[in-house]
């Protein structure tokens, strides 16, 4: 085994936000005595180590850091994994336990612990193991510096711990912490439920779930458009009709009065002209040709009588005074997105049979609703 004492020494001193200056004026020597410990020229005895151990909030075996195999701190992570994965809780909160008496300052062991004291707390409903589970993310904000994971931030770490006052029934404190870390309204949902459902701020909390269902409209349009070119550029032509339709029928049951106009109606339209020419390359002339003239009136429509507002939309109160807005023109012009792709993919006898369609200004009598672009709502 390999003494890391010189490594962990200067490690956490970096950690507990320290200068060589300052740490030797806390123990009482001098810079020099630091700095030749950090560098491994020389080892503080045991009183020192001791002190070093008190200030670092650290036991002396931590501090001395033999590296024992299988009891660094990756292994450690492992470990905890391990037993979360195997859904023994007990398990991953006693090598939480152990790890936090070897590595009580580094971050990664911090938060992990955290989220299983909080995955307990939320299991079981136990209020002091939650009340643990924010203490642990506390302490992982302030060494957060640490983290090398793009996928944990300040923002989800303060989520954690709104979701365990959540939990404890501190509504309240919770509310207030998800509105704080509102960043681009990913809360809203969550902040309008509870304002609902436990607080009875049954008004306050409508404004959030409209807000998070325009939200959601605009995320699911941009989740269609690439999950039906995915398919498009696969030639995956059945999913893409299956896909095709299931946001068809999303946007339709959005509507409030199917035959009253909406804003999703252009949306409808381009979705259907993405059906249409995978149902042709799917071996279905007939059924594509249909498909593809009622997407083209649906579209010409549209564009005779455009909404950009909120009207006739589910959920939503009907005086909500936001406008839709996209980046694709006419709903007739985000049609040629569609017949770039289908271009692109190999169907250039479709394009063209669409584009003459397209240039006879007559509107067809069989309109119905369906398509997507990529709206940017505010």
């Amino acid at each position: 085994m390999k003494s890391r004492l010189a490594e962990n020494i200067r490690s956490y001193r970096k950690d507990n936000g320290m200068t060589q200056e300052s740490l030797a004026e806390r123990l009482g020597i001098t810079l020099g005595t630091i700095s030749k410990w950090e560098r491994g020229s020389s080892e503080p005895d045991v009183d020192y180590l001791m002190k070093l151990a008190e200030i670092f909030r650290i036991s002396i075996d931590a501090l001395l850091g033999f590296s024992l195999r299988g009891n660094d701190e990756d292994s450690t992570i492992e470990k905890i994994d391990a037993c979360v994965r195997e859904r023994d809780i007990e398990g991953a909160l006693r090598e939480c336990d152990a790890a936090l008496l070897r590595f009580p300052n580094r971050f990664r062991i911090v938060y992990q612990a955290g989220r299983v004291y909080n995955l307990e707390g939320f299991v079981s409903g136990d209020k002091p193991t939650l009340r643990k589970a924010v203490d642990l993310f506390q302490h992982a904000l302030e060494l957060i510096s640490q983290n090398t994971n793009p996928d944990i931030n300040e923002f989800s770490i303060r989520n954690r711990i709104a979701e365990c006052h959540i939990r404890m029934e501190e509504f309240n404190t919770g509310v207030e912490e998800l509105k704080q870390n509102n960043i681009c309204g990913v809360n809203n949902a969550d902040i309008g439920m509870q304002l609902i459902s436990s607080l009875k701020r049954n008004e306050e909390g409508k404004g959030y779930i409209s807000q998070a269902l325009i939200h959601n409209i605009s995320e699911l349009v941009t989740i269609a458009s690439a999950m039906t070119s995915y398919h498009l550029n696969k030639k995956n032509y059945w999913y893409c009709r299956v896909s095709c339709l299931w946001f068809i029928r999303y946007f339709e049951m959005l509507k409030i009065m199917p035959e009253e106009p909406s804003f999703v109606d252009k949306y409808i339209a381009f979705f259907r002209l993405t059906l249409a020419y995978a149902t042709e390359a799917d071996g279905f002339p007939e059924e594509a040709e249909v498909l593809m003239r009622q997407a083209i009136d649906e579209a010409k429509k549209f564009d005779a009588n455009p909404v950009f507002g909120f009207s006739n939309i589910a959920f939503l109160d009907q005086d909500v005074q936001l406008n839709v807005f996209d980046d694709v023109g006419t709903a007739v012009e985000s049609l040629d997105l569609v017949l770039k792709d289908v271009g692109e993919a190999g169907g250039e006898s479709f394009c063209r049979r669409a584009k003459e369609v397209m240039e006879n200004d007559e509107i067809g009598e069989n309109v119905g609703h369906e398509h997507v672009a990529v709206p940017k709502i505010s």
